[in-house]
């Protein structure tokens, strides 16, 4: 029988908003039986806890925290030091107050550096999620780096969501690919093609996405006929819904909803999943989303563009490749049902159990 563990999350992620991989680590150790502390997103040294008013299912024990300076402002090794003080104090506080024995430290932050002298015998395990030194604010990144490699260098276990990730961090450490999975099951898909007249866009809202290239869908899509329609579906991130909206107003067949779990949507009407995101450097490093996991595991094929490291699968089609935008659909329509087996196969290599064993669990 599995012995039960107890982990400690550290994360710039608030628990309540839409799950991301690291919300998927905290329920997959949850779902194990091991306990869990969370600590939710870090908070600037003037604001006010948040109450953390969505929590469903299993949940793990939340800590809340501040920072004193921004992550991406600690451009001088000063900075940097004068946060992790902050931080470390609260750290200590929560040690003291719960009297932990033994724990294994999951760190998502690619700035925590400093969780060694916490935890000098605990293990530590980094999962670096996003290309950080990509996405800086500022037209230089160096501070970034220091950061990264400090803390890269300081943990037992690095893991990377992306090849091109996993390859960076190699310089620093001996570091793993560490992708999604599918919280859900495979289900067949059950209505026919012809009855499969939608394309979904299920994610963030967000400057990523390329609204030429969902202008352009929606365009072929309408010269299909009216019962073609596309869907996009999901949270906004800042003011990105308000421009979406915008370049979309002019379809008629566009539909664009808030949040939404694929369950409740109308999944028998959906051709493929749609992923239009541009090409700036922050996305050169995705491999395969985790919302991509969720769309194959309702049999659905991936429609992309940009990430010019996402997987190359049989059921993940260009929409930004020499082909037309038309050509790529009546070719998902085609393969439809000969591509469930590789999907399949593909999931099953990618399981809860196997995430697990990656973590040593």
């Amino acid at each position: 029988m599995m012995n039960m563990s107890t982990y400690i999350i550290f994360t710039r992620t608030a628990w309540n908003e839409a799950p991301r991989l690291r919300h998927q680590v905290t329920r997959l150790l949850l779902e194990a039986g091991h306990s869990v502390y969370f600590f939710d997103t870090p908070r600037h040294i003037l604001s006010q806890p948040k109450a953390l008013d969505r929590v469903d299912g299993l949940a793990p024990s939340f800590v809340q925290n501040r920072f004193l300076i921004h992550h991406q402002l600690r451009v001088v090794p000063p900075l940097h030091a004068m946060n992790t003080w902050f931080v470390r104090r609260q750290i200590i506080k929560f040690l003291k107050t719960n009297l932990l024995e033994e724990v294994t430290v999951i760190n998502f932050n690619y700035d925590n550096y400093f969780l060694r002298e916490l935890f000098p015998k605990s293990k530590i395990v980094t999962i670096i999620n996003d290309d950080f030194e990509a996405q800086s604010r500022l037209p230089f990144s160096a501070h970034i780096t220091w950061a990264l490699q400090r803390t890269c260098r300081m943990s037992d276990v690095v893991f990377a969501v992306s090849v091109p990730l996993v390859r960076r961090l190699s310089l620093w450490s001996a570091s793993k690919l560490f992708l999604p999975w599918s919280s859900m099951p495979y289900t067949p898909p059950q209505a026919d093609t012809s009855a499969r007249t939608r394309l979904l866009f299920w994610g963030f809202l967000d400057p990523r996405l390329d609204l030429n290239m969902l202008n352009r869908i929606a365009e072929d899509l309408a010269r299909r006929g009216p019962q073609w329609k596309l869907m996009m579906v999901g949270p906004t991130q800042g003011r990105g819904r308000d421009t979406v909206e915008r370049s979309m107003a002019r379809h008629l067949n566009v539909q664009i909803l808030g949040r939404y779990d694929l369950a409740e949507l109308p999944l028998d009407t959906i051709l493929a999943g749609v992923i239009p995101y541009l090409t700036p450097s922050s996305m050169d490093a995705v491999t395969i989303p985790n919302k991509a996991m969720q769309l194959l595991a309702r049999g659905l094929p991936l429609l992309i563009s940009g990430m010019p490291a996402f997987i190359d699968a049989p059921f993940v089609r260009r929409l930004d490749a020499e082909n037309s935008i038309s050509v790529v659909i009546d070719s998902c329509i085609v393969d439809f049902s000969t591509l469930q087996p590789s999907i399949v196969e593909f999931l099953a290599a990618n399981t809860p159990e196997s995430r697990l064993s990656q973590l040593g669990i």
